[in-house]
């Protein structure tokens, strides 16, 4: 592999992922010091779990995904009746 796309992989996973979750711990400082621990807790885990469902859908599409770009790429409307057999991601490693 070419040590390029190494730091390319680093530098996107420190912006998409670690970035994030950076902003999510100073959130709960800060609402630790306003609000109960309890109230903190959930609202961050709240935020991690959006976080998450945000990777995850990058990493493996909805269906709804592939329809939508078979239909731009192609100018042609799937059928009802039309099953995804094979689904994989552009992220894919």
């Amino acid at each position: 592999m070419d040590p390029f796309y190494l730091v390319v992989i680093l530098v996107m996973t420190f912006i998409f992922i670690e970035i994030p979750l950076i902003v999510i711990w100073v959130v709960y400082k800060s609402l630790r010091k306003k609000t109960t621990e309890k109230t903190s807790i959930i609202i961050t885990s709240f935020l991690i779990l959006i976080l998450s469902y945000f990777v995850y859908t990058d990493l493996y599409p909805t269906d709804q995904f592939y329809l939508n770009d078979y239909k731009k790429n192609t100018s042609v409307q799937l059928p009802d009746s039309a099953e995804l057999i094979n689904k994989q991601g552009a992220n894919s490693i």
